[in-house]
């Protein structure tokens, strides 16, 4: 029922009935049921990780439930007869299931989940798709059904710090993720159809020098740019240091409201740590695909503003308007869903490990990256790139421990009751 290719799996009902029929005749007789459970495995599925990683990987939510065997061996009675009741029980409602499910695949056969959480049964709604132009109402709308603010400020409040990190809702959704044109390099192809199926927040800038300051101060941080070299400005170029770091750019000020840069993805895993423990709620890096969706907030062409890169200037900090350095946040327009400098500034980091052909085999929905591998995405683009390399749907990567093209914001997962 469950083979990974459709031509594998019961053609119907029919088929996967008679195979039942023959085991029962075969085994039934003389089985009983028994659900092994090794010792040590059981464990709290909040406490997973989403990737095995040579680097620290930060927490994220439970994705399944997990019965727990006490329960299981309560509710079973002794002898053969209520053997077999559990198991027919068992085989209608396998049969029951088989039924909807070969019902659900007739409209696509090839749409599954890595990660699915269950948000229709936790009567979360997920809006229809929608357009760039409806991207704002549609989120205002969602915001009102589930009873969620559509921008929030959280104050840090450390040492007399009030610095505020703003975030911006993200309703669950669909769109088709990669480049559409396949004409781009194989890592942005294919085009898929992706869903998204619970909200989000995400935050409505990079993280600034000043929320990224608080973290240091508190924790007494050491990022990998200051323990092995960053890169700053000196002479009208940029160059690569051990003087360099996030708080040291050379010539270049560092200024309170500018995305923090020279951070690692090891450095901004750690911020999202630390927040999550000293708030309660669950910070994280966005997925890949979390991160394209809040991008083009419903848009379908390359950028979220329109079909050609015209308008480019009034959206992003980039090669044509940088002058080689980045800037404070908010200075240009933000996108439909309210999020500034998803275009240029400085390259993001996301939560996945990086595969060049990932596309290829990744679920529909909520993708969240291989299972392993090297290096992290980056996703955006940064000042010292062209508008054609800024796309929704460019992808960059780079090794977890280095500095270079380093930035992000963060999402604070949405706890549904």
């Amino acid at each position: 029922m469950l083979a990974k290719d459709p031509a594998d799996r019961y053609e119907s009902v029919t088929e996967l009935i008679s195979d039942l029929e023959q085991f029962s005749a075969d085994h039934l007789p003389d089985q009983t049921l028994t659900l092994p459970v090794g010792p040590g495995q059981t464990r709290n599925p909040a406490q997973e990780n989403w990737a095995s990683a040579p680097t620290e990987v930060q927490p994220v939510g439970a994705e399944f439930t997990v019965m727990a065997a006490t329960d299981l061996q309560g509710n079973r009675k002794s002898g053969p007869a209520n053997s077999r009741g559990l198991i027919w029980a068992g085989i209608s409602c396998a049969a029951a299931i088989l039924i909807g499910v070969l019902f659900w695949n007739g409209s696509d056969q090839n749409l599954k989940s890595a990660s699915s959480d269950g948000a229709e049964q936790n009567n979360i709604p997920i809006p229809a798709q929608v357009n760039s132009s409806e991207a704002k109402q549609s989120q205002a709308e969602y915001a009102q059904k589930m009873q969620l603010p559509v921008s929030e400020s959280v104050t840090l409040d450390i040492q007399g710090d009030d610095s505020q990190l703003e975030l911006m809702l993200i309703p669950p959704g669909e769109f088709v993720m990669g480049d559409q044109a396949q004409s781009q390099t194989a890592a942005d192809a294919p085009a898929h159809r992706v869903k998204l199926t619970r909200p989000y927040y995400i935050s409505s800038t990079e993280i600034t020098n000043q929320l990224f300051r608080s973290f240091v101060n508190e924790t007494k941080y050491e990022t990998d740019a200051e323990r092995t070299g960053g890169f700053g400005m000196a002479g009208g170029g940029w160059g690569k240091s051990p003087d360099f770091s996030w708080k040291n750019l050379g010539d270049l000020p560092v200024r309170d409201q500018a995305p923090a840069v020279n951070i690692s993805w090891n450095d901004a895993a750690a911020y999202c740590n630390w927040l999550s423990k000293k708030t309660g709620d669950v910070y994280r890096l966005p997925t890949e695909a979390e991160w394209e969706y809040a991008c083009r907030a419903g848009s379908s062409t390359a950028w979220f503003f329109g079909p050609q890169a015209d308008d480019m200037e009034n959206y992003a900090w980039f090669l044509n308007n940088s002058q080689g350095r980045v800037y404070p946040t908010k200075q240009k327009r933000p996108n439909a869903y309210g999020l500034y400098d998803m275009y240029g500034n400085e390259w993001e980091w996301c939560q996945d490990f990086y595969d060049e052909n990932y596309y290829t085999q990744s679920p529909s929905e909520n993708p969240t990256g291989p299972k392993q591998g090297s290096e992290r995405v980056q996703r955006g683009g940064g000042f010292q790139q062209s508008e054609d390399q800024l796309t929704s749907y460019q992808r960059g990567h780079g090794t977890p421990q280095s500095p270079s093209r380093g930035a992000f914001r963060i999402v604070r997962e949405v706890k549904i009751n």
